[in-house]
């Protein structure tokens, strides 16, 4: 057990190391703040490389352990752009400074519109509802969407107050990178085994419980594997194995796939996490709840395809097999 441990750790490395791609497809007939902020959005994915120009050498008052690039692109509206590199790459617009917090809300909930139109009305705002009294007075956080889910929260809208002058800034960040996509767990979801759904529903706050020693309950048809700590990470560990055809596996991961799904509900989103076809992992899908998705020690579910370390010997020589993971990871 301890070997199949580790190799299913190093595959969850190797399955977060494929990216996966993030455009938005600029309308032909658009406005100008339309065209040019999908502009910048869409080279995210690549750090901004294609509107990336020189470094600015002024002292900057704001980042000072950062180094800022001029920007090609100017979002229309926007009285300055830059691109920032510190831990993480993102360019970064001011919309205007104002001397009244009023009139940079007004300011503020047009941008707001003007982003919304820029998505076609399908993005997902995450409000932090802040003190108005502190350094940054406002703060959200902007996801787009589409039928079947969102991408992670790669937007940030906000206002902040200026130190040296008491006037408020509203800034407008567009992260770097190719953002996780999340599906969305709708109503009427397809139950291959209402037992899995009911013991699952009925037990999650148990499965994700810190200071259990082993599985806490059973979930038919699944084996405990035990717990298990990989950093600073707990895994309850669960597995079906013994199947030696990759079809039948895929079929019944399916099954599980849509059970897990009715047992969580709307409150949840699920993820693919992308893995290289050779395996040990061939599939894996990882479940979260939509309030935790920028929590870094937030609560997931895991379910997996994986082949066992070892072959089985038949008469025809080794033959690979395949085993199913449930998993919960606090």
């Amino acid at each position: 057990m301890k070997k199949y441990g580790l190799i299913l750790f190093f595959s969850s490395w190797l399955c977060h190391a494929f990216a996966q791609g993030f455009t938005i497809e600029i309308p032909k007939k658009t406005n100008a703040f339309t065209s040019t902020f999908l502009k910048v959005l869409n080279d995210a994915g690549d750090d901004f490389k294609h509107i990336k120009g020189k470094q600015i050498n002024q002292r900057d008052t704001i980042h000072l352990a950062s180094n800022t690039f001029k920007t090609s692109i100017a979002i229309a509206g926007s009285t300055y752009g830059r691109i920032v590199t510190d831990s993480t790459i993102y360019a970064e617009y001011y919309f205007g400074d104002y001397e009244q917090m009023q009139e940079a809300f007004a300011a503020y909930d047009l941008l707001e519109k003007n982003l919304s139109t820029a998505f076609e009305n399908r993005s997902f705002l995450k409000d932090y509802h802040l003190d108005t009294n502190g350094t940054v007075v406002r703060l959200e956080k902007i996801a787009y969407c589409t039928n079947r889910g969102f991408y992670h929260f790669n937007i940030a809208l906000q206002i902040i107050r200026l130190l040296h002058n008491g006037k408020f800034r509203i800034l407008l960040q567009i992260y770097n990178g190719k953002p996780q996509f999340y599906y969305r767990i709708f109503k009427n979801e397809p139950v291959g085994s209402f037992n899995m759904v009911n013991i699952l529903r009925s037990n999650l706050t148990a499965l994700q419980t810190r200071d259990v020693t082993t599985c806490p309950l059973t979930i038919p048809p699944f084996k405990c594997l035990g717990k298990r700590v990989i950093n600073d990470t707990i895994f309850i560990s669960y597995q079906k194995p013994d199947f030696d055809d990759y079809f039948t596996v895929r079929t019944e991961f399916d099954v599980y796939l849509s059970n897990i799904r009715t047992s969580l509900g709307s409150d949840y989103v699920f993820y693919s996490v992308p893995c290289p076809s050779e395996g040990p992992v061939f599939k894996r899908w990882a479940f979260v709840q939509v309030k935790d998705l920028e929590n870094y020690k937030r609560k997931t579910i895991l379910l997996s395809l994986v082949a066992s370390p070892e072959p089985m010997l038949t008469d025809y020589g080794y033959k690979k097999q395949y085993a199913i993971m449930l998993e919960f990871a606090y």
